[in-house]
């Protein structure tokens, strides 16, 4: 068959075998034996114009003459593919595999975090104690060490899918061992049971033996009513810790100066557990708390310590019953020490008075021989302030004793009506003038 009877006759995309490809024309010639086919001899092959053998400028598309150039794979045929149903199947069953490995470790990661799955005997109660400021993490370890929880691990994880812990309170908490999340979650979140407690009121001016006393009292107030004592702790016990503690460094006090002044008087909630320690440790908390609401400017100009100011506000505490007269006691005193003049509070006379052992705290008629007896707390003697204060002030005679009334007295009595009030007056004549209570 005769596709084009010149060289010049043929268009010029025919130079390439994929043209015909794309022009349909490769089906057609390989219908006629001509255009890729190996029926024919190409040495045999002649110009079909001319007669002559077919050069390689006129050698028909799809030629296999050897030692005519080619495109590279040219000609050649293609491989045989490979099976591919095969590796199809064997890659469909590796999925197969992998999926059936995903559920099944799903489904143990399921049963082992959302169930209890304790291996511990469970139903132990233990003391379990969470620590302020705990993370959630912190918390799993805590549960994971007294048995709360078996697998901590597992826990931690189920806090974070859940987004639990962020709540969790801090303190000490009863919980039994073997214990599901969700009751976990539940009591901490909660908050521990609070303990039971009791009020301890010690009144403004106590002495710390006058304390321990009061202890006392209260204990046997509750064995005769065949309750257990409230506090656990002893008088002697709260003495003895008292004496083993010492005055906060920031008060200046001098060196081995006992607690009296610094155990703040109020009413205290206690633990039914707690210890004398524990208490004495509330007490100074509290006078700390009391004391920074004192202004010191006005005594550190005048070359007061803070034990100093302590010390004046135990002797207030002991003169003046009324508020308002606080701050006027405590201009008395600062006018007196300003002049070197003694002080003259008997409180302060009382205060040694007193014999270890006994149940007078306070002397209530002073003997002629204990005004004249020598000692740093007659203050009718010695200039200045007591050694050591002689009570436990209260938070207005503190203040009043650091700032009191810019007054010039000098002198006070106490009025004969039994009230509670005072005379005062910068005249010593004035003073003995004025009608006052006997004792």
């Amino acid at each position: 068959m005769k596709l084009f009877g010149r060289e010049e006759d043929r268009p010029e995309a025919l130079e390439f075998g994929s043209s015909f490809a794309d022009m349909g024309v490769a089906t057609k010639a390989r219908d006629h034996g001509s255009i890729g086919s190996g029926a024919y001899d190409a040495r045999a092959m002649t110009n079909p114009a001319h007669g002559e053998p077919t050069t390689s400028e006129h050698r028909p598309i799809g030629s296999r003459r050897r030692d005519v150039a080619q495109p590279a794979g040219f000609g050649v045929a293609p491989s045989k593919p490979p099976k591919r149903g095969i590796v199809r199947r064997f890659i469909g069953f590796v999925i197969f595999l992998a999926i059936l490995a995903a559920m099944a470790g799903g489904a143990w990661f399921a049963w082992t975090t959302f169930t209890s799955g304790s291996d511990i005997a469970a139903g132990k109660a233990v003391k379990v104690v969470i620590p302020n400021g705990a993370s959630a993490g912190e918390v799993a370890d805590v549960l994971a060490e007294t048995g709360v929880v078996s697998n901590e691990s597992m826990f931690r994880a189920r806090l974070r899918l859940n987004g639990d812990g962020a709540d969790f309170r801090s303190g000490t908490y009863t919980m039994k061992t073997g214990s599901s999340y969700d009751t976990v979650v539940r009591v901490l979140e909660k908050g521990p049971a609070a303990a039971p407690t009791f009020n301890l009121t010690l009144p403004e001016g106590t002495r710390i033996e006058e304390t321990a006393a009061l202890i006392e009292k209260m204990r046997d107030e509750r064995l005769q009513q065949g309750l257990t004592p409230q506090p656990v702790f002893t008088g002697a016990q709260y003495l003895a810790a008292v004496k083993a503690t010492p005055v906060p460094p920031q008060y200046k006090a001098p060196a081995k100066s006992p607690l009296e002044g610094f155990l703040f008087p109020a009413t205290y909630e206690l633990r039914l557990a707690a210890t004398a320690q524990q208490f004495v440790d509330k007490q100074l908390a509290a006078f700390g708390d009391n004391f920074a609401q004192v202004s010191m400017a006005n005594a550190t100009a005048a070359k007061l310590s803070p034990y100093e100011v302590v010390t004046i506000a135990s002797l207030i505490e002991r003169e003046a019953r009324i508020d308002s007269e606080r701050p006027l006691v405590g201009a008395v005193i600062w006018n007196r020490i300003k002049i070197g003049e003694p002080l003259g509070i008997d409180a302060s006379n009382q205060y040694a008075a007193y014999k270890k052992g006994g149940d007078e705290f306070w002397v209530k008629e002073l003997l002629q021989s204990q005004l004249d007896e020598e000692g740093p707390y007659n203050l009718r003697k010695v200039q200045g302030l007591p050694p050591t204060p002689i009570a436990n002030p209260g938070l207005k005679s503190l203040q009043a004793a650091a700032n009191p009334a810019d007054v010039d007295y000098r002198y006070y009595v106490a009025n004969p009506d039994g009230s509670g009030e005072h005379f005062f007056t910068e005249s010593y004549d004035a003073f003995l003038a004025h009608p006052y209570q006997d004792g």
